[in-house]
């Protein structure tokens, strides 16, 4: 029969390889981020634009984070290839997203001007799913939601990186998401990278432009760019992103 002393080395042994699996906490750091666009799917019906044109459009952004900010911005500076770069929608966004105050400022560059959203944090409606991927070697959950009533989106979120943040303004999961993909707009975003830095500095960009509400921007896109929304239902793309 095994003694007290034989069963509590064992049980000590199982605790000690059970922790050893799990995916430590992570509350500062970085993650890179890969987006890529199928370009041939956003011009379809154009064929002569779409055979000349690169059938991906990937770059890369880095999302820097504490236990209360995180700021999302583009990294690198590839040229494209692509004939119809004017296509490519959310290409210099930046998001810094303070839940603390529930608060986002949002720089978007709409046909090279730029322009500052400051408003509440946008409220999504996630339904969980009973599914999990690794994204970037770490262990995420699946969920999935609605945005402007109709499109569809899958998310990946890690509750090992306590911060309910994202890419670009998706928030409000129990963890980081670390892989978006929205199929009618034919782009995903995936985690390539996730690092641990506890000394971690997040610092809110400042803007000198003047900021208007998220209502107001779609407003203004609406307005002044009706033609891109009746010809190509490009400018639509950037109400969503």
């Amino acid at each position: 029969m095994m003694n007290i002393n034989t069963a509590l080395i064992f049980t000590l042994l199982f605790l000690s390889s059970f922790s050893s699996k799990a995916q430590p906490f992570i509350s500062r750091g970085n993650i890179s981020y890969e987006r890529k666009i199928q370009m041939h799917k956003l011009l379809e019906g154009d064929e002569w634009v779409k055979g000349n044109t690169e059938r991906f459009y990937v770059s890369t952004f880095q999302l820097r984070f504490n236990d209360d900010t995180c700021v999302y911005v583009k990294t690198g500076d590839e040229e494209s290839k692509n004939t119809a770069y004017w296509a490519i929608y959310a290409r210099e966004n930046e998001v810094a997203t303070i839940f603390s105050s529930g608060m986002s400022v949002v720089k978007k560059t709409v046909y090279g001007d730029d322009f500052i959203i400051k408003d509440t944090l946008p409220k999504y409606r996630w339904k969980l799913v009973n599914e999990t991927r690794k994204i970037a070697g770490v262990t995420c959950k699946k969920a999935t939601t609605i945005i402007n009533d109709s499109i569809f989106v899958v998310a990946f979120y890690s509750e090992t990186i306590l911060l309910r943040g994202g890419p670009e303004q998706f928030a409000g999961l129990p963890g980081m998401i670390l892989g978006v993909v929205i199929p009618r707009l034919h782009v995903s975003y995936y985690a390539q990278k996730v690092e641990a830095n506890e000394n971690q500095v997040v610092t809110v960009p400042k803007y000198r432009k003047t900021t208007m509400s998220r209502k107001e921007f779609q407003l203004m896109v609406q307005k002044n760019m009706k033609w891109a929304f009746t010809n190509s239902g490009i400018g639509a793309l950037y109400l969503f992103l």
